[in-house]
């Protein structure tokens, strides 16, 4: 089944892409899910 998204959901999608991508880069959350701190996600800077 293919699901079209709107031209706002399409817009939403690329938003939050964009925010994650700058706020939180996957090599920056695949080390706090790696390291053995136990802090995790919590430690993500910028997180409120």
């Amino acid at each position: 089944m293919v699901m079209l998204l709107t031209d706002e959901q399409n817009m939403l999608r690329d938003a939050a892409r964009g925010f994650l991508q700058a706020s939180a880069p996957i090599d920056q959350l695949r080390r706090l899910r790696d390291e053995a701190s136990g802090t995790g996600m919590t430690a993500i800077p910028g997180r409120r």
